[in-house]
């Protein structure tokens, strides 16, 4: 699990005290290692690149176009949620695959088995998810 943002420093660690779950994240990125930030792909390849895994394997979540687009051009699956005040239409419409209503949703959705991810053909030894914290 990558947590992801384009925020700054000091509010990227805000966010992730906010977050509270530092048990469930392995790597973390921030603008702070990266030349261009979203839409431009560098902080989805550092994400993938901190997880070990190719784009193909990964899935990003994310709430702005600006992260769909962004795992456009890194070749990665985008899930989109409603949570960041961006509609479906665009989340869609930017090439997101899915679109949840927030995190609750799409926790359900995992949680109803592996089909979700199989849907997208990422293979099932090599499941990882990469997440975007919003900023």
């Amino acid at each position: 699990m990558v947590l992801a943002s384009s925020a700054d420093e000091p509010e990227f660690a805000v966010l992730r005290a906010a977050l509270d779950a530092e048990d469930a994240i392995d790597e973390a990125t921030s603008s702070a290692d990266v030349e261009r930030s979203k839409p431009a792909a560098d902080l989805v390849q550092v994400a993938l690149d901190r997880a070990g895994v190719s784009a193909a394997e990964a899935v990003f979540v994310g709430d702005t176009v600006w992260d769909v687009l962004a795992c456009q051009k890194a070749g990665v699956r985008c899930i989109g949620l409603l949570s960041g005040g961006i509609g479906r239409e665009e989340l869609t419409g930017a090439g997101a695959a899915q679109v949840h209503e927030g995190p609750a949703e799409l926790l359900a959705a995992l949680g109803a088995g592996s089909r979700l991810l199989s849907q997208h053909n990422v293979p099932v030894r090599t499941r990882r998810l990469t997440m975007h914290c919003a900023g």
